[in-house]
This record gives C-alpha cells, structure tokens and sequence, in this order.
C-alpha cells in the first residue's frame, strides 16, 4: 500500500506476521546517474543483455549501483 502524505513524503508499508512494517523513503533532493549497458544476438530469436548504472545524491551521501544480466527470446 503506498500512502501520499505529502509532496515526496511516500510511506510502503509490508505485511508480515507482527502486522504491518512501514516503510519510510525520502525521495527529495538531486542526483545524478550514469548507465551504459549492451544488448547482443545470440540467433533470430535470441539474445543476451547486460547494463550497469550508477546513482549519487547531490545534497548527502545517498550512492547506489545498478546492474542486469538477461536473456530475452522472441517467439
């Protein structure tokens, strides 16, 4: 369940067997992210892909990496 509270003020909250866990993020502020990632044939219908990004927060010490590894097939 995802509440709105005010403007970036988003609160989750989780079942689990004591009730309900909330879950509190904090989205305001900037940041900056690189990714790159490639995607390539295996055959017609099938391929591999790969990316891997990277987050920062301008204003405090939020970092965070990002990476993917996949195969995708048409049919």
């Amino acid at each position: 369940m995802l509440d709105r509270t005010g403007w970036g003020d988003a609160v989750t909250e989780f079942s689990s067997r004591n009730g309900f866990a909330p879950f509190h993020s904090d989205m305001g502020g900037g940041w900056w992210e690189v990714e790159a990632g490639f995607t390539g044939d295996i055959d017609r219908n099938r391929f591999i892909y790969a990316n891997v990004g990277y987050q920062v927060g301008f204003d405090d010490d939020r970092r965070s990496w990002e990476a993917n590894l996949g195969l995708r097939a048409n049919w």
